[in-house]
Formats: structure tokens, sequence, C-alpha cells
């Protein structure tokens, strides 16, 4: 039985911009700044909303097994529930959405980087320095600047707005299996899995009126801080699933093994949006409702219920070559369900980026031409794996090696949307990626005391058919390094009566990565709403992070009744991306850096 508690509390929101529109950088001459390469930016964190993340979990769990004549049965039961909220600024201004409010020009007035010598306040240590790339100007005077500049994402000021978003979720599963004895002459595996998830996903926008915040989903007009754009929904999922395994010798050293798993997955979603008005406050807000889903359902937006279900068979054959090498091969199909967006993600895309047919909307500037759903399809993968098992010098040297393929038939992946209504995620669906690679790992006992171990992983990837972004066709397929590597040593030794040392130093290699499916196709951007007839494009082809290495070290020493762990993580304080969020039709990425050089000590008693 396992049960257990935990309470966090952080920060939230640590990211920058780096723009990818080359017409700003060279066609309006503004500077190579609006085309950069996301590894040579260098951060700034501003903000008036003090990041807040606050976490509650709950977990218990318990598992029972029984030793039957023929077969061992075993059950687990499992339960978790977190309870989760989010507070910080909005983003990007939300493209001149607040910027006559009377919090937004009190801010600008002081919280400018126009330069003194022209009458502004010369805030370069907020934003950096004018238009390089962020340009704020001061609140409305003779020349009237509203409506001008180029905010950063998450501003000192009030003009960005807030964003509220909650993780609510709990989940009960339970899972028996039955098993064959260790020495049965056929050994099998048989069981059944049964879940229940219940998840709620909040996320809000609204204005900063500089009167505080309350945290939660949905604020009137009248409060301190009111909603302008939420969607709030409330997932219920139950899952079935049953699955088996058997593995019979097909001669003395020769196995085969059949294994098949059956999912079924019913997924329904319920609007917890209330039908009211958005607060009036952000210019942006072009549809009265404060979810876009209410324009065509006046009355009140509908409940949804979809199931997937997924057969997946596998094959694996071993072989034990040698005494000391086994060969082995293995064929199987995996599956992801597929589910729902937020309801109104959807009408929103549509409304700020695609052309609706009569030209009304702002996305007829944009055109786009996105297919995001508020529904997404299921993935399924089929995946071949040819590799060996290999031991030398009386087992003092392990090494494992593989080649594998895999074809995955609708991807999953986040996009993420910045513009007028803030930062939205979405679950769209790449139809066709392939995905192919090798890996080695290996383990050398040197001495008595000393062991060498490491790995490498060689990928390759494309995407075969795309049709929500036709361009990317040929493209690598997202967030997959090309390389890994990894190398360490550990030395173990007594260093008195009772008492373990062990040693550890630990190096990592990540290739050069991309995270979005466009990597450097021009595509339009929101940029055009704000200036018809010219095309402003993105091209992402500097967004991709660079590789990196990092280097952990750790010492324990370990008695029978207590450890202690002196540990230091990135200790060569190696400068990199964690992070690469690509937005399109914002026309940018959002980046944080990797965590800096970090130390700590790790003190436990086991009673």
């Amino acid at each position: 039985m396992r049960a257990g508690m935990s309470e966090v509390s952080g920060g939230a929101i640590n990211f920058n911009a780096v723009f990818a529109i080359p017409m700003f950088a060279e066609g309006f001459g503004l500077g190579p700044t609006f085309f950069k390469d996301v590894n040579e930016h260098e951060f700034i964190f501003s903000n008036n909303v003090p990041g807040e993340n606050e976490q509650e979990t709950t977990e218990f769990s318990i598992k029972a097994d029984w030793d039957l004549e023929n077969y061992d049965v075993s059950a687990i039961f499992s339960y978790s529930d977190l309870e989760e909220y989010l507070l910080s600024d909005g983003t990007s201004a939300t493209f001149y959405g607040y910027e006559v409010t009377p919090s937004c020009q009190s801010d600008r007035a002081i919280l400018n980087n126009l330069p003194t010598s022209m009458g502004g306040a010369g805030r370069d240590d907020l934003f950096g320095a004018f238009f390089a790339p962020f340009g704020v100007f001061p609140g409305a005077g003779g020349a009237d600047p509203d409506f001008t500049g180029i905010y950063g994402p998450y501003t000192p000021t009030s003009c960005d707005g807030y964003q509220y978003q909650e993780r609510n979720q709990s989940d009960t599963s339970l899972e028996i299996r039955l098993a064959s004895e260790a020495d049965a002459e056929i050994s099998w595996i048989a069981g059944a899995y049964v879940a229940d998830i219940e998840r709620e996903v909040v996320v809000a926008y609204g204005a900063d009126t500089g009167n505080g915040f309350l945290r939660q989903p949905y604020v009137p007009a009248t409060g301190p801080n009111p909603t302008d754009l939420m969607f709030s929904d409330k997932f219920d999922t139950s899952v079935m699933a049953i699955f088996g395994q058997v593995e019979f010798d097909m001669s003395d050293d020769m196995e085969l093994a059949f294994a098949a798993r059956y999912d079924r997955e019913e997924r329904d979603v319920q609007n917890q949006v209330p039908n009211v008005a958005a607060s009036g406050l952000s210019v942006n807000a072009l549809t009265n409702p404060i979810n876009p889903a209410f324009a065509a359902n006046p009355n009140g937006i509908p409940n949804r219920d979809a199931t997937f279900s997924q057969f997946q068979p596998k094959v694996t054959w071993s072989w034990n070559a040698a005494e000391d090498i086994n060969i082995y091969a293995s064929w199987g199909v995996g599956f992801r369900s597929g589910g729902f967006n937020s309801i109104g993600s959807e009408a929103l895309i549509d409304l700020w980026y695609n052309d609706n047919g009569d030209g009304t909307n702002p996305g007829a500037l944009v055109d786009a031409q996105l297919s995001v759903k508020d529904e997404y399809d299921k993935e399924v993968s089929t995946s071949f794996e040819l590799g060996s098992k290999m031991e030398f010098m009386d087992n003092r040297l392990r090494v494992n090696a593989s080649v594998f393929q895999t074809d995955v038939e609708d991807s999953q992946f986040f996009e993420f949307y910045a513009g007028p209504f803030g930062l939205m995620r979405v679950v769209t669906t790449i139809e066709d990626v392939e995905i192919q690679g090798f890996e080695m790992d290996f383990n050398a006992v040197v001495t008595e005391n000393l062991s060498v171990f490491g790995g490498l992983g060689i990928l390759d990837s494309e995407i075969i058919r795309n049709t929500h972004r036709p361009a990317t066709v040929g493209n690598d397929a997202p967030q997959a390094p090309d390389r890994t590597y990894n190398l360490g040593a550990q030395f173990e030794m007594s260093v008195a009566t009772g008492i373990e040392m062990t040693a550890r130093l630990d190096w990592q290699h990540v290739g050069e990565m991309s995270f979005h499916s466009l990597q450097g196709e021009e595509t339009p951007t929101i940029w055009q709403v704000f200036y018809p007839g010219v095309p402003i494009t993105q091209n992402f082809s500097k967004a991709t992070r660079d590789d990196y290495s990092t280097l952990n070290a750790r010492i324990s020493f370990d008695s029978e009744n207590w450890g202690l762990t002196f540990w230091g993580r990135n200790i060569t304080d190696e400068n990199y991306l964690e992070e690469v969020i690509p937005a399109p039709e914002f026309g940018g990425s959002f980046i944080h850096p990797g965590a800096k050089d970090s130390y700590g000590v790790d003190f436990n008693y086991r009673f």
C-alpha cells in the first residue's frame, strides 16, 4: 500500500518572445532582432503579475497478490487527485486589446522605453532598447501613439491583461492480472484494466485594472479583473482494456511471443463557460460572449461525446544465437486515444486566422487556411524493431543495440496560437509521420569498484502528409532530436562498517531539435490584420534549438537505515534552451532557458 499528499507552490510563465518575421527585419527596416536565432536571445523577465502556480496532490494505491495452484493473481487499485491553478500576465499586450483602459494608459506613461530625448521614460531595463525588438510608447498625447508599437509577451504594464488557468483531475483505476507459474512450459499472462478519469480545464483571459485578482475562472464586469475570453470544460473518460500474452519455445534456443491489447475509451465533455457577455474593456472582443462558440449556439453549447477503440497486436521473436548473444525482432501496434480541444477553439481560430467566406472577419486578411477542430482523431503507430543483447568478458561488458522504424498515423501535436485573444493551446494531428533510427547502450565493469556506461541514439524522421500544414511535408518530425549521447561512470566502495559510498558522473548530449512542423516555410501571420495588403509572414528557419551538453554529479552514503546524497545538476553551467514554443500565426516563438547549475543535499531515514 502506498499513500501520499503534496503541496507545491511556485512561479509560472517564465517565457520571452523571439520574432521570426523577415518583413519586419528587412522590409520595414526594424533591424535583425525581428528575425533572430532563438539560441542567441538575451533574457529579460519583467512583469506586473507575479506568476503563481499552486498544486495539491493526493495519491493512494494498494496491491494484492495471490499464489494459486496453477497461476498467480495480482490486483492493483489506485486513486489520484490533482488540483492546480495558475495566474500570470497575459501575453503581448493582447495586441492592443486593453490599450485605452485607464490602467494601461497610466502604466505606459511611466513604463515605456521610448528614449527620454523623444519625450519617453527610456525604461530599457524592462523591455530592452527601443524597438529591439519591443517598442512601448507613452499614453495618448499630442501625436496619439495608441495602437502603435510592439509589446513583449509578458510585460510590467497592465496592458497585457492577465491569464488564469485551472487543471483539476481525479483518476480511479483497477487492474487485475493472471499469470502462469514461472516454471510453466508455456508462459502466459492475461488481464483487464478499467479507469475513470474526471478532468476540468479552465483557461481565462481578462483585464488587469490594477485592482488585484480573484483566483477563479469567471470574474464579472464589476469585479477587479473582469473576464473577456474563457474556455472551461469538464471531461469524463471511461477506459476499458483487456490484454494478454503467450510465450512458447520454438526450440531450445528460440522463443516466440504473441501479445494483444484492446482499448476502448468513452469520452464526454461538457461546457462550463457561463453564457454571458465580455466585460467590454477589450477592443478585440469582437464576439460579445466570452466564448466564441456561443455565437453559433446562443441557447447553450451542447455536450459532446465520442468513443475511441483500437486492437493492438504484437509479435516478438528471440533467438539465443550464442551463449552470450540474444537477437530479437518485434512488430506491434500502439494507440493513443483521440479527444476534444476546449469548446470554442475552432470558432476562435476561424475568426482570427481563417477566411469565413464573406471577408468580414479579421481572419480574412490572414487566410491561414488552418484546420483546427474541437475534436481530434486517435493516434495509431506501427513499429518494427530488430536488436541484440550481448555480454562479453565474463559478463563484465553488456551491450544492447537495435534499429527501429515507426509509422505514425494521425500523430497528435500541440499547436500554440497567440493573438488578440491571448494564448491558446490545441491538439492537431499530422496524418502520416515516418521515424527510423538506431539505439545502443553499454555497461562495462572496469574494476570491482568502477563501472562505465553510455549510449547513443540516432534518429531520422519525415513528415509524409499533413493536411493542416501542407507546406511541412518532407520536414523532420517536431520535438525529435537528431542525436543523443550519454556517458557516465560510477564508483562504489565501503567507507566504514555498514556504510557504502557511491560516486557518479552523468554526461548527456542532446542534438539540435525543431519544435514545430514548420521549419522555414513562410506562412501568414496575424500582423497582416494590422497592415492590410502587406504579406507579413513568419520563417522558423532560426527557431531550431542548438545542441547542448550537461554534466550531473552525485555522491551518496548509504547504511541500513539512512541515506545521504550530495548532488549537482548542470555543474558546468551550460547555457541552453529548455523549450521553444513556436506560435506561427503570431510570428515568433516563446522560449525559456534551461536550468542553471544547481546543488543540493538529500537525506532519508527508513523506520
